[in-house]
C-alpha cells in the first residue's frame, strides 16, 4: 500500500475523537472545581460558627 504524501492536516474523525477527549476532561475539571470550591465554603462556614462559639462563652 502506497501513502500519498500530498495530504497534510487530520481527518474529520481524529478531530472529533480529540473533541470527545477535550470536552470529558473538561467536564471532570469542572466537576472537580466545584466540590473544591463547596468544600472551601463549607470550612468558612465552619470558621464562623467557631468563632461566634469563642465569642459567645
Amino acid at each position: 500500500m502506497r501513502i500519498n504524501l500530498d495530504e497534510y492536516g487530520w481527518s474529520m474523525v481524529e478531530i472529533l475523537g480529540v473533541l470527545a477527549i477535550i470536552g470529558i476532561l473538561s467536564i471532570g475539571g469542572i466537576a472537580s472545581y466545584q466540590y473544591a470550591y463547596s468544600s472551601y465554603q463549607a470550612g468558612q462556614v465552619q470558621d464562623v460558627i467557631g468563632k461566634a462559639k469563642l465569642l459567645a462563652t
